[in-house]
């Protein structure tokens, strides 16, 4: 079933908190994403370097892994990840991430649906002009 992504995107965005929502808990969405790297490790047989907590400031997302030829992000609304824009992460690989994803409460959103206009919900955020920086950029 596609997901009816403009919809959700309206759900998450907080027309007053530009870098994350209201009572964003980021202990547990490091935690959880820690929890998410490590078996995306044990499960690609490889290592990633990651970047979270102090390392993410002024941003819409709190964390990312560095993949081969990309990054996976994790956003501060919802829980919603996706790969950075221009991605060429080995199929193998988005398919192990998009099955962890699953079964870990991640939506895995297409680059090419967050690269759409962002529709300025709060006229403050008028220098966001996609959907993909408004969740998942440093702003």
């Amino acid at each position: 079933m596609d997901e009816d992504y403009p919809a959700l995107f309206m759900k998450y965005d907080d027309p007053v908190h530009l870098e994350f929502p209201r009572g964003f808990d980021r202990a547990d969405a490091n935690a959880r994403f820690n929890e998410f790297a490590a078996e995306l490790s044990r499960r690609s047989h490889a290592e990633y370097e990651t970047e979270t907590g102090l390392y993410i400031q002024d941003a819409s997302f709190h964390s990312q892994i560095h993949l081969p030829d990309g990054r996976l992000r994790f956003s501060s609304f919802g829980e919603m990840i996706a790969f950075t824009p221009d991605h060429e992460v080995p199929p193998p690989l988005v398919d192990i991430i998009r099955d962890l994803a699953r079964e870990r409460g991640y939506l895995l959103v297409p680059t090419e649906v967050l690269e759409t206009s962002y529709v300025n919900v709060k006229p403050a955020f008028s220098g966001i002009e996609s959907w993909w920086i408004r969740f998942f950029d440093w702003l």
